[in-house]
């Protein structure tokens, strides 16, 4: 029986693959045989002109999606429906279009066309509820909140991360804690990139590690968050004293996995700039 969902399914299994002559002949079926389609279709028609590189058409194509659902509702101010504005986002597959030789291959897209494009996306952002927020994955946000970062929203994107964790229910999985750590490691990694190193720095990082603690008090920090700490030290005079503190003070809230191998030879490093040698002296006993 042919119907809307499995037609989706089909398209979704084939967009993964990169079977994008299927997921044609797949879409064309279903407008012959009028299956009406759903949000999912539409997404999915989004995401396979994004992956094609057919950015534009895929715009042009919400934007008459959201014009036909604003008729219908009778609301010609609603925004775009969160689902496909998320799509938008998406990047066109490398390699993928050498499997489909009906459709030509794009040139290479200037940086400033593909900023140009996130800041209109950013200017027509649907209001996000807690119950939207739920809905979106880890990396999704991540996404969103790098090209904030790239358009110069810092803190837009710093707010939006804070508002996304906030919105997630009291216990993750595992495997979402992991991804909620990799997002909260990516903001303290652009909190310093192109800032001057030292000690305010230093505490710059740490107030933004401690308002996502404050959010997720269940989140516990990893090495790669403290290796990322330590870096703004080495434009400090006591770098080493201040480090092997800061290694401390972890250890001591969150235990001997936030040390590695990388964090001695990191807290050693600043320890010998600092001219601490018997820091350097116990970091490598540990080694």
């Amino acid at each position: 029986l042919h119907s809307a969902k499995s037609f989706n399914l089909l398209i979704s299994l084939a967009l993964r693959n990169a079977s994008f002559a299927s997921v044609h002949r797949l879409f064309t079926a279903m407008q012959a045989e009028s299956i009406p389609p759903n949000m999912e279709t539409w997404k999915l028609h989004i995401r396979w002109f994004v992956r094609t590189g057919k950015w534009n058409d895929a715009w042009k194509r919400v934007l008459e999606i959201t014009q036909k659902q604003n008729l219908a509702t009778k609301s010609p101010r609603d925004p775009i429906p969160l689902p496909l504005w998320l799509e938008l986002f998406g990047s066109q597959k490398r390699g993928a279009l050498r499997h489909w030789r009906l459709m030509p291959r794009p040139c290479q897209r200037p940086r400033a066309v593909e900023l140009s494009r996130y800041r209109a996306l950013m200017q027509v952002s649907p209001l996000l509820t807690s119950s939207d927020q739920v809905q979106i994955l880890p990396r999704t946000i991540h996404i969103i909140t790098q090209i904030m970062y790239q358009v110069g929203q810092r803190q837009l994107a710093l707010s939006t991360a804070l508002s996304y964790l906030e919105s997630l229910p009291p216990r993750l999985r595992r495997c979402d804690r992991r991804r909620v750590l990799d997002l909260v490691n990516f903001h303290l990694s652009m909190a310093s990139r192109h800032r001057k190193q030292g000690l305010k720095q230093h505490f710059i990082q740490r107030r933004i590690l401690q308002k996502f603690l404050h959010a997720r008090p269940d989140l516990a920090p990893s090495s790669t968050t403290l290796f990322l700490l330590l870096g703004a030290l080495r434009g400090c005079r006591r770098s080493g004293t201040l480090a092997m503190q800061c290694l401390h003070l972890f250890e001591k809230r969150w235990g001997s996995r936030v040390q590695s191998r990388s964090i001695r030879r990191r807290v050693a490093s600043l320890a010998l700039k600092e001219g601490r040698l018997d820091i350097v002296e116990a970091m490598t006993r540990l080694e």
